[in-house]
């Protein structure tokens, strides 16, 4: 039997532009027990020497998410590729169909983190 320890999550605002909001609380909706642990452990902020590098879960798994691009998916490419600069995600996996696996940066994790802290 494995205990899991977490906290609920309360919800949050990482952006003013509705899209991008979406975009970025998909990162918390995928990965609410590793939030939740995060939370439950009272730690505020990841340690990190590159804020650009992607976060391990542990495992082998990343605080990722599956995305789907293309005319009648919910992504797009735009979009991904904003975040990419702003240095929120990496590109983990290119399926070459317009799906991509992408992995939360430290600078992403940190700022889900501190806006939970700030609502909690």
């Amino acid at each position: 039997m494995t205990l899991v320890l977490t906290t609920p999550i309360p919800s949050i605002k990482l952006s003013k532009n509705n899209q991008d909001d979406e975009f970025l609380n998909s990162f918390l909706y995928h990965n609410e027990n590793y939030f939740g642990k995060l939370i439950y452990n009272d730690i505020r902020k990841i340690g990190c020497n590159w804020a650009e590098a992607p976060i391990e879960k542990g495992n082998d798994q990343y605080v990722g998410i599956h995305y789907e691009t293309g005319k009648w998916k919910w992504g797009s490419v735009g979009m991904m590729n904003k975040m990419i600069k702003r240095g929120y995600i990496t590109i983990a996996r290119d399926h070459n169909n317009d799906c991509y696996c992408l992995n939360a940066t430290a600078k992403l994790v940190n700022k889900i983190l501190k806006e939970i802290w700030k609502n909690k």
